[in-house]
């Protein structure tokens, strides 16, 4: 009896599925879930030796990392700071040698505001100096070689020094004027406004409004006295007044005045007892110079930047 090929073919393959399918079925899956303990073994695979193993849990350890996190994030802050403030400490420390400096040529007049606020006029033929870092330390203070008036910006934890020769002025916020030129024996501080307080290697004193103080360094003497208004400040709004000026004495100012040198000639008929009251807005050296000639009758010379009195 033949068999027949094709039957025996489905039966093998009906065998082969029931052998896998048995095979499977005596295979068990089980899907393994990963649990804060197998994340904690895998971090601390991962940390140096050096470090202590965390046996916290999950939730505390993301605690610890935030805590971490924040303690780094101000240490870093704090550090960035120090180094912000360190440099700012650098900058003022470099700039206090720094000297800013204003100066006129004689024949000039400058009009500034300080730093803090503060205007200075500058008189001819003057120098005022003052640090790059002026106000930033509770100080401010200026280095004067000439005449200036100030109109001080008042500020009671920050003085307001004047250094002239050798006085020193101090105020908190007030209108004062300072004629200390280095070729004159006298240094005079005229006060408008408010108070200041001067001293010098001989004495200390405060003055009040209309009065000023006189310090003559040749002798030592000092003198206050009250001020004629007209004859101390209107210079700042163009005004040259002399009061019982001697020539000398008005020379010089006026060199200073109009930028010229003035020479008197060792035979000129001039009288050094001759003094000289006046008041001239906006006016010529020549109209200057005729009406103090007009009197005493001398006589004057000028040659480009050059006047002689013969």
């Amino acid at each position: 009896m033949k068999t027949n090929s094709k039957n025996n073919t489905g039966k093998h393959k009906a065998d082969k599925m029931w052998e896998m399918e048995n095979l499977l079925s005596q295979l068990s899956f089980e899907t393994h879930r990963v649990t804060d303990h197998d994340v904690e073994e895998a971090w601390n695979s991962l940390r140096p030796n050096g470090l202590n193993n965390p046996k916290k849990s999950g939730r505390h350890l993301s605690s610890t990392y935030l805590i971490a996190a924040t303690v780094v994030l101000f240490v870093l802050a704090f550090v960035i700071s120090s180094v912000v403030w360190m440099d700012s400490s650098r900058q003022l420390t470099d700039n206090k040698g720094v000297q800013v400096e204003k100066s006129t040529l004689n024949g000039q007049k400058l009009t500034f505001a300080l730093p803090d606020g503060s205007k200075v006029v500058l008189n001819a033929g003057s120098t005022l100096k003052y640090s790059k870092v002026f106000g930033q330390e509770n100080l401010r203070q200026v280095f004067l070689d000439g005449e200036a008036f100030f109109d001080v910006v008042h500020d009671p934890k920050s003085p307001f020094v004047v250094v002239a020769d050798k006085t020193k002025t101090t105020v908190l916020g007030t209108q004062f004027n300072v004629n200390s030129y280095s070729n004159n024996t006298e240094t005079k501080i005229a006060l408008v406004k408010g108070a200041v307080n001067v001293k010098n290697t001989d004495s200390e004193l405060k003055l009040t409004p209309g009065h000023m103080v006189i310090f003559d360094n040749s002798n030592h003497k000092t003198t206050i006295s009250a001020f004629d208004f007209d004859q101390q400040i209107a210079w700042k709004e163009g005004v040259l007044v002399c009061n019982h000026e001697s020539l000398t004495s008005l020379t010089v100012r006026l060199e200073r005045w109009y930028g010229v040198t003035i020479e008197v000639a060792p035979d000129a008929a001039i009288n050094s007892n001759w003094r000289y009251h006046g008041k001239f807005r906006g006016k010529s050296l020549a109209y200057i110079l005729e009406a103090l000639s007009y009197p005493d009758h001398f006589k004057y010379r000028i040659v480009d930047k050059k006047v002689t009195i013969y």
